[in-house]
């Protein structure tokens, strides 16, 4: 039954006061703002009428009261996997969460997802066709990893309601979360991390913080980047190329826990209903060649889980990239770049100083981090680094995670490549 999936609701913590009321001044400030700012009609009214469905649905339904299933739950209950839940807390106070399907003699390897995607995304396809199966039965130590902002909102100075607490991007997830997290499973396993298998955004934190830190990378045997913005997005066309800048006010003052949670009801909802509809979604913008490489009811679970939280200013940094052509830090304004950075353009991530072995998987279907990125992304490693390149012409964005074909196609060789590195 697709509601055994259903994702862990915004937690406890948001007043119901601030469900309605909050909601109600956000969707107002964002409608005026649709109307001076951008400038396609079409675009403006899709844009408003998913807010206000999304503002509605959150009213009527109640975000506090939506029922729960736990990662934990899914991997025991379903896949019948054992599964424990451990906490990292970064330096700069905020708790992650890390889910563990043990295998104690065996060696860890980390599993990262994108952008607004959850953990829970490694395990829709199945006990033995998912890559957290896979691994298992091949003998690893499977940890699912999920990134600051995701519920539930723990810090040690502030709560949720704080915007302080929504003040950063992936400039934090790359120099606080990846390496709190790579520390942990190496103090609590003892062993070395055989691999962060990374997709999307996932990819792109596991290398980018493996070559900004030593003390990260030398825990880590190997990368493995599925469909990731190593270098930018690449399209020219991607999603962020058509989005204006947010607003100061938006980033500012919008509840991100509220707005993404409202989105997963909208999308929860409507893919239960109607599957098919939200595949063509996907391959519309996400890319994939065949539409008959999703199974109806992952895709119906799937969107229980997505999307999932992360703070407006990480959007906006992606943005920021997308126009820059390159992956770099925030761009605070020139004066703001003084302060932070001592230079008036934001510095850019070096993967050159990355000496991490790395395997890049890439579809050519794919419409968000296109082919012309990755061989960017390649360009610019150290000789030797890069191990193994896997580009296939039927995969699209997603499909790394959610197509039938995944197995055969890509955990396969991603468990030989990882083994191959291991016995180097």
């Amino acid at each position: 039954m697709v509601t055994m999936f259903m994702a862990s609701a915004i937690e406890e913590e948001i007043k119901a006061e601030e469900s309605a009321s909050g909601l109600q001044r956000m969707l107002r400030f964002v409608l005026r703002w649709l109307r001076t700012r951008v400038s396609n009609m079409r675009l403006r009214r899709a844009l408003g009428a998913l807010l206000a469905i999304s503002v509605t649905a959150v009213l009527v339904c109640g975000l506090a009261q939506r029922p729960s299933a736990s990662l934990c739950m899914i991997a025991q209950e379903h896949l019948g996997l054992d599964c424990e839940e451990h906490l990292a807390t970064t330096k700069d106070g905020y708790t992650l969460v890390l889910k563990r399907i043990p295998n104690p003699e065996g060696q860890p390897v980390l599993l990262m997802p994108g952008l607004l995607d959850s953990a829970a995304t490694f395990l829709l396809l199945g006990r033995h066709d998912s890559l957290p199966g896979v691994l298992f039965d091949r003998g690893y130590d499977v940890w699912l990893l999920e990134k600051r902002g995701r519920a539930p909102w723990r810090h040690d100075r502030y709560t949720s309601q704080d915007p302080e607490f929504w003040n950063f991007s992936f400039d934090e997830n790359i120099r606080f979360d990846i390496p709190a997290m790579v520390e942990y499973v190496h103090r609590v396993t003892g062993n070395e991390i055989a691999s962060i298998v990374g997709h999307s955004e996932g990819g792109m934190l596991a290398a980018v913080a493996a070559a900004e830190s030593k003390s990260t990378s030398r825990h880590v045997r190997s990368i493995v980047a599925l469909g990731a913005p190593l270098a930018s997005w690449g399209s020219g066309s991607g999603p962020a190329t058509y989005l204006p800048e947010i607003p100061d006010a938006i980033v500012r003052n919008v509840h991100p826990g509220l707005f993404w949670g409202a989105l997963r009801i909208v999308f929860s909802g409507t893919c239960g209903m109607f599957p098919g509809a939200c595949v063509r979604l996907i391959c519309a913008t996400a890319g994939c060649a065949n539409p008959q490489a999703f199974d109806p009811e992952v895709i119906s679970r799937i969107f229980n889980f997505y999307p999932r939280e992360t703070s407006l200013k990480n959007i906006q940094h992606y943005i920021q990239c997308e126009r820059a052509g390159r992956l770099q830090h925030y761009d605070y304004g020139e004066e703001g770049n003084l302060a932070y950075y001592g230079q008036l353009e934001p510095p850019a991530y070096d993967l050159g100083k990355l000496d991490t072995p790395l395997a890049l998987f890439y579809g050519a279907s794919d419409r968000l981090v296109t082919p012309s990125s990755h061989e960017t992304a390649a360009a610019s490693l150290r000789p030797g680094i890069l191990r193994q390149v896997n580009l296939t012409g039927t995969h699209g964005h997603v499909d790394f995670v959610w197509a039938k074909s995944a197995k055969r196609d890509l955990y396969l060789p991603i468990t030989d490549f990882i083994s191959s590195m291991l016995s180097n």
